[in-house]
């Protein structure tokens, strides 16, 4: 296997689910005799945690899409590591990446798409300068076709996890949060953005009969204390927790997003293959079981 020099890139300021796929790449990557290196902002979650990794990590200000003093650092870092690979995970990074890679041609540029929205500006931002696109899931795969990307650039590389070591003991959250020991437990597992339909919830449980919604208590697994405040006028009972796996080894069922996208299930286990739902299918079946 060829030895490959790969320079990631993000500029998330804060620590979310794309953050931590870089990160578990890119240790995937050395593990497998690569020589990866994560370029992020100076002070963001993911540099620290790439750094504590013992990764290779580089501080650039990525400061907006297009932003030409961004795309010149990016290059003289780029002149710098001879990359073979520089991936972008996002679009601002995407957009900079561009610009930095005018005129080497021998780089080749690789694209990770997380949101299912028909990409703006197909024909300037993913012409054929990106080598290839990588979508996490069929969904984003399907929006990025619809723009008019070729479908053979785009292949789906679904998230990864990463196990823990040990056998995780599940937790008992009926008596931790004093829940009756009937209730139903849905965790709605990310961060508690809106694009997850976290503002769905009132809806679906008043489209609930009272004894069905009576039984549902809904654990909140990750995000942040400001995100949270989303979730106050749903008319489950629900609790906020940021531990991660143990939360997902009691939970009947974990849904990802109250869009429609993706269920993780059973939880029960801590063994998780991801199904694909329908939101009707979701708001009938998921949470009124």
């Amino acid at each position: 296997m060829k030895h490959l020099r790969v320079l990631h890139l993000d500029s998330g300021p804060t620590w979310r689910g794309g953050q931590r796929q870089v990160l578990l790449l890119a240790k995937g990557q050395r593990a497998r005799g690569h020589e990866p290196v994560v370029v992020a902002p100076r002070h963001s979650p993911l540099l620290k945690r790439a750094r504590d990794a013992g990764l290779a990590v580089t501080a650039v200000a990525l400061r907006a899409e297009y932003d030409v003093l961004s795309a010149r650092r990016l290059r003289a870092r780029i002149s710098a590591w001879r990359p073979h690979i520089v991936h972008a995970h996002d679009a601002r990074t995407h957009a900079i990446a561009l610009i930095a890679l005018v005129g080497v041609p021998r780089v080749q540029l690789v694209v990770s798409r997380r949101v299912a929205f028909i990409p703006k500006s197909a024909r300037l931002k993913y012409g054929p300068r990106v080598s290839a696109f990588i979508a996490v899931s069929d969904a984003v795969r399907r929006a990025m076709v619809s723009a008019g990307i070729e479908p053979h650039r785009i292949h789906v590389v679904h998230s990864g996890i990463e196990l823990p070591k040990g056998r995780v003991e599940p937790r008992d959250w009926r008596s931790e949060l004093h829940w009756p020991r009937d209730t139903v437990i849905a965790g709605i597992v990310g961060s508690m953005t809106a694009e997850k339909g976290l503002s769905d919830l009132p809806a679906i449980a008043a489209g609930m009969p009272a004894e069905s919604r009576d039984r549902i208590g809904v654990l909140l697994i990750g995000g942040s204390r400001a995100e949270r405040v989303t979730t106050r006028s749903a008319a489950f009972r629900r609790s906020w927790r940021t531990e991660y796996p143990d939360c997902l080894c009691l939970p009947e069922m974990c849904v990802r997003s109250l869009k429609p996208r993706r269920v993780l299930h059973p939880a029960s286990s801590c063994e998780m293959r991801w199904v694909q739902r329908r939101a009707a299918e979701r708001r009938d079946s998921v949470l009124t079981r």
